[in-house]
């Protein structure tokens, strides 16, 4: 039986939506305390955020493009 998100299935929606995703969950359980760890999170989000952005400029956005 084949994985329904299976490499071959999935597509770029697929992945911007698990980055969203992902942004989505690490913003619910940073805590807000202004401790080494909410600063480590605070980067970790800021990175991510960036990999959204390219992946939304350079793959996302040119595929729609089509």
């Amino acid at each position: 039986m084949e994985e329904q998100n299976s490499p071959n299935t999935l597509t770029t929606t697929d992945v911007l939506s698990s980055l969203k995703g992902a942004l989505s969950t690490l913003r619910a359980v940073k805590p807000e305390d202004r401790s080494g760890i909410d600063r480590r999170y605070a980067i970790v989000i800021t990175e991510l955020e960036k990999v959204f952005a390219y992946f939304y400029t350079y793959i996302y956005s040119q595929e729609i493009s089509k």
